[in-house]
């Protein structure tokens, strides 16, 4: 009666632990969805920065950035980030599409490379559930002869 209960808190034990694996992943896939809002939400306004030159006079610059309209996620609004601060530095000069795009690679790689990392935890713990069952199995089988009364 005693293995059957440490049998049953430890296969309960790898369940939870399976249950948590599961959510986490897929709470991390449904980020990874929805990281890139849809266009109608983002939009481009124009930021005035004014600074003084080495000369006293003050400098005017304008810079195209992007705005969303809405809460943005923690990825995208990283890249947001990064993206904007790079097109104010890069003022006056054209915008290179291949950085933009480093950008945004960049921040979304990192979020699926996160699933893809954890996407097999759930089964691994079922198979050290099986094994672990095995084990025990193994270690309770002299028992078995005894009981049954075949050994001598």
């Amino acid at each position: 009666m005693r293995i059957e209960l440490i049998e049953t808190f430890l296969v309960l034990i790898i369940i939870s632990f399976q249950l948590i694996s599961f959510f986490r992943t897929f709470s991390k896939i449904q980020l990874f969805k929805g990281i890139i809002p849809k266009v109608d939400s983002l939009s481009i306004s124009k930021n005035i920065h004014s600074e003084p030159d080495s000369g006293g006079e003050i400098e005017t610059t304008v810079a195209n950035i992007i705005r969303i309209q809405g809460k943005p996620n923690k990825v995208f609004k990283k890249t947001l980030f990064a993206i904007n601060n790079y097109l104010i530095k890069n003022t006056g000069a054209s915008s290179d599409f291949n950085l933009i795009k480093d950008i945004v690679d960049r921040n979304t790689d990192a979020v699926e490379e996160d699933i893809n990392l954890t996407i097999g935890v759930p089964l691994y713990l079922g198979l050290m559930g099986t094994m672990i069952g095995i084990v025990i199995a193994l270690f309770n089988m002299p028992d078995l002869g005894v009981e049954l009364g075949t050994e001598q």
